[in-house]
């Protein structure tokens, strides 16, 4: 069966879920090793990361980490941070995330959907 990893834990009742969430994403980036494969801007502050990335919980894996990364602003020193939105998929699923996007590029170029 095919495994979905988590980018952090699961929120606990009375948690603040977006501090939480940001900060178990950073840390599991600081916790892991990184290969950037790809970026493109989303907006003026934010900015999509391609990583291949290996954690250290599962040394022999290997994953595909997309991920928006924002930018924050001048009182941190613009700092850039990994947030909660993105997906991480077992690089085996890469020709299953391949199919989904050509179909999705079809899909907008076949009914124009860029209209809607």
């Amino acid at each position: 069966m095919d495994e979905i990893v988590e980018s952090g834990p699961l929120q606990r009742a009375g948690e603040n879920k977006n501090t939480d969430e940001k900060s178990s994403v950073s840390q599991n980036y600081a916790e892991s090793q990184n290969q950037l494969v790809y970026t493109f801007t989303k907006n003026t502050l934010e900015e999509v990361r391609a990583n291949i990335v290996v954690f250290p919980k599962r040394p022999r894996s290997k994953y595909l980490d997309l991920r928006i990364w924002q930018t924050e602003g001048p009182s941190s020193g613009s700092i850039e941070k990994p947030t909660h939105k993105g997906i991480c998929l077992d690089i085996e699923l890469l020709p299953q995330l391949r199919e989904a996007i050509e179909a999705a590029i079809a899909a907008v170029e076949k009914d124009d959907m860029r209209s809607y």
